[in-house]
């Protein structure tokens, strides 16, 4: 009767602590996922014109609470506009981009991420390293990193140097996101059948330990 009451305690505390910990097992591919599910998105941006376009970014509207987001320039594709022109080294459109966040107080502390891959607040140009994504419905041209801290509003101001009227069609707007792994989505689907799967697998093995502790020791002896 002990051997199999500590079986069935085992079975309990096992499959608690590997449910219990099921939502730390690959938790930062899984917040990657999350966060670069969750991006905000300006209105139309006016690229016909020089000038400066200011964008308050609606934090209400974004769930990122803090840290590195990525901002970047979304262009719809088009009929009108084809691969070349959507190129970035081939875009005739240069921009100056700041960023600044803004206390409760008042205060403006600038937030634009400068560093070995941010070199530059003017990141469009033949010259400039910065990720591009193609897709069969949009263009995205990534322009800075900003550091969003809570209780701050975001504010990000582009001066449009050179202006490209072409991109008009396509419905040019600014994203932000917070920063995370592109390699992400590739990876996930194998690592939840390896943690969902494993998990399975394990209870299920469990469970068949039990059975065997609760079986009758020895065989039945025949009567002769």
């Amino acid at each position: 009767m002990i051997r199999k009451l500590f079986s069935v305690i085992a079975l309990i505390i096992v499959a608690g602590y590997l449910l219990g910990g099921r939502g730390q097992w690959f938790a930062d591919v899984e917040r990657d996922a999350r966060v670069g599910g969750e991006a905000v998105f300006s209105e139309q941006l006016d690229l016909s014109t020089s000038g400066t376009r200011v964008w308050n970014v609606p934090r209400d509207d974004w769930s990122f609470e803090g840290g590195e987001a990525q901002l970047s320039l979304v262009i719809d594709r088009v009929p009108e506009l084809s691969a070349e022109i959507l190129n970035r080294n081939t875009l005739p459109l240069r921009m100056r981009v700041s960023a600044y966040g803004v206390t409760e107080s008042g205060e403006q502390f600038d937030r634009l991420i400068r560093n070995w891959y941010f070199k530059t607040d003017e990141p469009l140009g033949p010259d400039v390293r910065l990720w591009s994504f193609y897709s069969l419905d949009e263009v995205e041209h990534g322009l800075a990193g900003l550091l969003i801290y809570p209780y701050e509003n975001t504010v990000v101001s582009i001066e449009i140097k050179n202006p490209d009227p072409m991109l008009e069609v396509g419905r040019p707007r600014l994203k932000l996101v917070g920063k995370y792994d592109y390699a992400v989505y590739e990876h996930l689907p194998i690592l939840r059948l390896v943690r969902d799967g494993g998990l399975a697998i394990s209870v299920m093995m469990l469970l068949g330990l039990v059975v065997l502790a609760w079986r009758p020791v020895g065989g039945t002896r025949r009567e002769t």
